[in-house]
């Protein structure tokens, strides 16, 4: 936990508690946003990427010139402690043996590594016993999945069982995704709106599991488009 004044604007708030540990899978189109946003909020944050920052990512990700030919996830470090967040460790490629916990974004450009990371975290879960879960009511615990073409952007959250059984329904075969122009699949406005989306419904969670009540919103399913500027919600 950072103890120094970079985020103390926010001790008063509904979501703030920076003693979370934080994992994020990928740190490209979207994972570069989200850890951007999340990092100034104190928490200690584990980065998962193993993939190098080319010119051509320089567009649509978090990154710029000085980076190019670096690891992603040591750049997001990086940048973590400039904006005053040291608790920041950069983990290199996600395994199916790398740990898991109980705070996960998936940010991924394939589906294989999200089923992966995803049937971790829900094992994760599963394995806690009643006694646990009945001792720790207030315990943050959620996946979040973040998906995103050059204008538009879907997250699906998941909180629950209910959710976790939904979710499932949503996975497909990679193969099954529309192919699109290599230089055309994502964008800085749909990656900023998209890193915003996915920080904002977590602490909209960790603000309910505060108060003990569901005063804000966290819909299962939500869709963005840019030619229309309008948003879809399944609750």
């Amino acid at each position: 936990m950072i103890t120094n004044e970079t985020h103390q604007r926010f001790k008063d708030a509904d979501f703030y508690n920076p003693n979370l540990d934080i994992i994020i899978l990928g740190l490209g189109g979207i994972g570069s946003y989200v850890s951007n946003c999340l990092c100034r909020q104190g928490y200690e944050m584990y980065l998962y990427d193993f993939d190098t920052v080319e010119t051509i990512n320089i567009g649509s990700q978090l990154f710029n010139t000085s980076n190019v030919g670096k690891n992603k996830a040591e750049v997001a470090k990086e940048l973590a402690n400039q904006f005053g967040n040291h608790n920041v460790m950069s983990m290199g490629k996600f395994e199916e043996d790398s740990p898991v916990g109980n705070i996960m974004f998936s940010c991924f450009d394939n589906m294989k590594y999200r089923k992966i990371a995803f049937e971790r975290w829900l094992e994760y879960q599963k394995a806690k016993t009643k006694e646990y879960r009945e001792a720790n009511p207030d315990e943050v615990n959620c996946f979040i999945d973040g998906r995103m073409s050059a204008e538009q952007w879907q997250v699906y959250f998941v909180k629950s069982t209910a959710d976790a059984k939904r979710y499932v329904t949503t996975l497909f075969d990679d193969s099954e995704v529309p192919d699109a122009p290599c230089s055309y699949k994502a964008t800085a406005q749909t990656g900023f709106g998209i890193g915003a989306y996915m920080s904002t419904v977590f602490l909209n969670h960790v603000a309910n599991k505060k108060l003990g009540l569901p005063v804000r919103e966290t819909a299962f399913e939500t869709k963005w488009f840019a030619s229309s500027l309008t948003f879809e919600k399944n609750v």
